[in-house]
């Protein structure tokens, strides 16, 4: 989540493994067990009785710490596609995060971002840069290449980040644009829940075809000049409070409230929890656990066959040594890639035996993600089985191999191509 002025930095960093070991969960909210009954209720529908939520940007995604909630608010580039189906399958809401008015260089389009669409540097924010949301360009790689992918997964929504692009305080003509690509983003995915971050200056506008808005900072905040948490005095709480009851009953509109505390502050989180329900609104209470948590997003296309696989090898043993990945991660990681670059040579472009690669590495202190995609015939979609090692002309150990090797591998057969996606955990007593 992007936020602004005395709201505190979220964090992003990558999901770990298929097991999915330990999540700090960045906040602790009301523990009902309410979720949603009936699985096939639409989400536009199944959000009218969402009772909790959270909001997961950075650390592990431990399904089991969900378990409690109803939606959940997660970047679709830092979890898994599966999270977002194990939570649908749950009859838990994944949401995914897309922040439409910002252009943030650790993103996978970024690179289609051009710089004239762009109109100045967030300077709270290193490598984030406003975007003028009237471009029509920007709005169509929004709505025909993010959200198609997003998609491919079951996200039952989006939350849309940086609506405050069009505040008076930052770039208020871009109002039109946000709005009309919201609107475009209700005609492309009818049944789809749209959220808005700090849109209240824009409900009157765009009620109709929301399902809610997250408010930041309502009873707890955080202050970026003292570096301190506090609750706001109640001659600011109050009436805020009140004003979002009543907008959220006029307008029909479910108001969600992300407040802030420090991790295993549960007197606050129990207040403003309970000061939240008082006014009718929906509470998530948040504590920042890893600030230093950085993720390392390197991504390399190629004209790749097998004469050129050393140089593939080097690249990857560069980008893993220059975060200083521990050794034996580096060469299980190394070997995989090495295997799933060959098997796209050869299998997806099996009569040139040669062709586009694209590689995607991420780094985090916990783990080291791949994702290597081609554009050949891909492979189908037969389910992974292990050969027979009693039969050793058997085929198949390629696929084999990268299970040994990896804690998570999943492969995806595309419209055009393959996409093999590994993670390989770092534990902690493996790190230099």
């Amino acid at each position: 989540m992007r936020v602004f002025g005395s709201q505190p930095p979220i964090l992003r960093s990558m999901d770990i493994r298929h097991s999915l070991a330990s999540l700090c969960l960045l906040a602790t909210c009301f523990h009902c067990s309410t979720t949603i009954s009936d699985r096939e209720v639409p989400p536009r529908k199944a959000i009218q009785s969402v009772k909790n939520f959270a909001v997961q940007f950075s650390g592990e995604y431990r399904l089991a710490d969900f378990s409690h909630y109803d939606l959940v608010i997660m970047d679709p580039d830092q979890s898994r596609n599966r999270e977002a189906d194990s939570l649908a399958v749950r009859k838990i809401l994944p949401v995914a995060y897309l922040n439409i008015g910002e252009a943030e260089e650790y993103r996978w389009y970024y690179s289609d971002i051009k710089h004239e669409w762009l109109l100045g540097k967030n300077p709270n924010w290193e490598g984030h840069f406003y975007i003028d949301v009237n471009n029509p360009d920007w709005q169509k790689l929004v709505l025909d290449k993010i959200l198609p992918r997003i998609y491919r997964s079951e996200y039952a929504g989006v939350f849309l980040d940086m609506i405050d692009i069009a505040s008076p305080e930052l770039y208020p003509a871009s109002r039109e644009g946000v709005i009309k690509l919201i609107s475009r983003i209700r005609s492309a995915y009818p049944d789809k829940i749209i959220l808005l971050n700090n849109g209240l200056f824009l409900a009157g506008s765009v009620n109709e075809i929301i399902d809610g808005i997250c408010v930041e900072s309502v009873f707890a905040t955080y202050d970026f000049g003292t570096k301190k948490y506090f609750l706001r005095p109640e001659a600011e709480s109050v009436p805020r409070a009140k004003e979002l009851q009543e907008l959220q009953s006029r307008l029909k509109t479910r108001i969600f409230v992300i407040d802030y505390a420090v991790q295993g502050d549960t007197a606050t989180q129990s207040f403003v929890r309970t000061r939240a329900l008082e006014y009718g609104l929906t509470p998530f209470v948040k504590s920042p656990v890893k600030e230093s948590v950085k993720t390392v997003i390197t991504e390399k296309i190629i004209d790749c066959s097998l004469e050129t696989m050393k140089d593939v090898r080097r690249w990857i043993v560069d980008v893993l040594s220059a975060q200083a990945v521990p050794e034996d991660v580096l060469s299980d990681v190394v070997l995989a890639s090495s295997e799933a670059v060959t098997n796209a040579v050869v299998h997806g472009y099996e009569e040139t035996r040669r062709g586009r690669v694209d590689l995607k590495i991420q780094i985090s202190d916990s783990s080291v993600s791949l994702t290597i995609r081609d554009y050949g015939s891909g492979l189908g979609r037969k389910p992974y089985a292990p050969p027979d090692t009693s039969l050793p002309h058997e085929g198949g150990y390629g696929v084999y191999l990268l299970h040994s090797l990896m804690d998570e591998v999943e492969i995806v057969s595309l419209d055009k191509g393959t996409e093999v996606r590994m993670q390989k955990v770092i534990k902690p007593d493996t790190k230099s």
